[in-house]
């Protein structure tokens, strides 16, 4: 499925992403754990979100075949770093990051609009369900996932919200899935149970698309507790 959206608004739904963020996080507490990315901290969420930022317009990028040891190591370097400082480096880089945005990296607002909400969880809220972002978000990660379906040789994986309708490619769907456009993207960013996915679905087989969720995860084992 084609990504029809202007990279300009990608960048801009970036921008207001970042922005949003540095108000949630210094609003709550850095220290709390993130139920979503079990090894982390708010804070840690945060100085991932910058750090990227700030290796990739620096020109410092992970190695294609792992990319964990970098990701790891952006990790340990703000362990000590005030909150604020974290912030104020993600600033600093934010132009040259939506220019990254603006030249094809649709992947960077996938992150953190993931990461929005991992971080809005462990803070305890308030949950942006109605953002314009959110269908933004579910079509970029139908894109994200598109290649690993059709290299599985599997049908599109559809959601389901109402009367609209949304696929990660074109042709008869191999698997639908029926929920709120908020919660389909926690489904489709591995935020559900096995279970909790298979509850949403309408028709077809969701179990080889549970593999390939569970590998770009992995999947929880237990509940986010998260409300629909």
């Amino acid at each position: 499925m084609a990504i029809v959206r202007p990279v300009s608004d990608l960048a801009a739904l970036y921008r207001h992403g970042r922005l949003r963020i540095g108000e949630v996080a210094r609003g709550g507490d850095e220290r709390a754990a993130v139920p979503a990315c079990p090894d982390w901290t708010a804070h840690d969420l945060v100085a991932h979100l910058s750090g990227i930022a700030e290796r990739l317009t620096s020109g410092d990028y992970p190695a294609r075949d792992d990319a964990q040891p970098w990701i790891d190591d952006i990790r340990r370097e703000a362990l000590d770093l005030p909150l604020d400082v974290v912030l104020a480096r993600w600033a600093a880089c934010g132009e040259a990051t939506e220019g990254l945005i603006e030249a094809g990296n649709w992947q960077l607002p996938v992150d953190l609009l993931v990461h929005e909400q991992d971080l809005r969880g462990a803070l305890g809220g308030p949950v942006r369900r109605e953002g314009e972002e959110t269908p933004v978000l579910l079509e970029l990660l139908l894109r994200l996932h598109a290649r690993a379906i059709a290299q599985a040789g599997l049908g599109p994986l559809a959601v389901r919200d109402g009367t609209a309708s949304w696929a990660s490619g074109p042709g008869d769907a191999g698997c639908t899935l029926a929920a709120p456009l908020w919660e389909a993207t926690r489904i489709l960013a591995a935020r559900r149970t096995a279970d909790e996915i298979r509850s949403a679905v309408v028709a077809g087989d969701v179990e080889p698309y549970l593999e390939l969720l569970d590998r770009h995860g992995p999947l929880p084992r237990t509940s986010l507790g998260e409300v629909p």
